[in-house]
């Protein structure tokens, strides 16, 4: 995480900035100082852990457009199935079923908002990055109030892409706007791999859960309510899959002893992803049909083994400063 998040601060022990030779004849002197143009090796800029894996031809494609339209997509399908589905269970009475959908609904939206909000402040106190408008801050703060922080990123990152495309006639300014697009690109991932884990997992859960105590009263008919459920979950599992296989990508960028993952690579890393989270819930979703009372006791146990695991691990997360 740290080294995707390759803004923040690193070890007080960091060396000083290389030569200027070591910026593969790029200037050094740029808005983004020595952070900027692609290196040839790992490099720490004092307090700062710096990669770069840039490929060599620095073109935001239409490909990369074509992932932010998905990216984009796949975020409000999954957040609007999820809204039609709470609301279907408030107009059938079930308020318990309704309420535990919302909750998985706002509680990951906020904690994506605040720490959108919160790398937005560091971002502000860094003095290499340029300084943001009012209006650009005006704009920040209403988007993350409608609790689109994502969106705002993808955006962003769109928009430093093609900034970098129509900079190609000068050199440093197509590399600083191409970083920033792929610092704005790695935000939204994290930000997503947030409501992959806190919102589209649990979501695909309950609904399962559900939708298996309503075939067990009715197995030969589907309501409209179960039709909604099925296009729900079949939605967060297309949103994890997306997710994961994006910050996979972005996070390939930062990884110096890792290639890029082509065209190819994060075709495999979706359908991977899918079959491998689809097995998941199908294993789940059969132990629920025969054994319903035990469902979440499995689900809270494996969260809780799993969660001990990282943290004897070590783990961390997100280092600011």
């Amino acid at each position: 995480m740290n080294e995707l998040k390759n803004k923040h601060r690193a070890d007080e022990s960091a060396t000083d900035s290389p030569d200027d030779s070591d910026l593969d004849g790029r200037s050094p002197n740029s808005k983004f100082g020595r952070n900027s143009g692609p290196f040839l090796k790992k490099i720490k800029i004092k307090g700062y852990d710096t990669t770069d894996s840039l490929p060599k031809n620095l073109n935001f494609s239409v490909l990369d457009i074509l992932g932010i339209i998905i990216s984009v997509c796949s975020f409000f399908m999954d957040v609007a199935f999820d809204v039609l589905v709470a609301v279907v269970h408030y107009n059938n009475g079930n308020i318990w079923w309704f309420t535990l959908t919302v909750c998985f609904i706002a509680v990951p939206s906020l904690t994506m908002t605040g720490f959108s909000l919160r790398w937005y402040l560091v971002d502000a106190d860094e003095k290499k990055l340029p300084t943001v408008s009012t209006t650009r801050w005006v704009l920040r703060i209403i988007f993350l109030v409608l609790q689109m922080g994502p969106l705002l990123r993808y955006m962003d990152s769109l928009y430093f892409g093609l900034k970098s495309n129509r900079s190609k006639p000068k050199i440093q300014d197509q590399v600083d706007f191409y970083k920033q697009m792929i610092y704005e690109d790695a935000d939204a991932t994290l930000l997503r791999l947030f409501e992959c884990f806190m919102e589209a997992a649990p979501q695909l859960v309950l609904q399962l859960y559900i939708y298996t105590l309503s075939q067990a009263a009715s197995p030969n008919f589907y309501t409209w309510t179960e039709i909604i459920q099925l296009i729900s979950m079949f939605s967060s599992l297309v949103s994890m899959a997306w997710a994961l296989a994006s910050y996979q990508r972005a996070l390939r960028y930062s990884l110096e002893d890792k290639k890029n993952m082509t065209l190819c690579g994060s075709v495999v890393q979706v359908i991977w992803r899918f079959f491998d989270i689809g097995s998941r819930v199908l294993a789940l979703g059969l132990f629920a049909t025969v054994f319903p009372n035990y469902f979440f006791i499995v689900c809270a146990v494996r969260y809780a083994v799993m969660f001990m695991w990282i943290r004897l691990m070590g783990t961390e997360f997100c280092d600011n400063k």
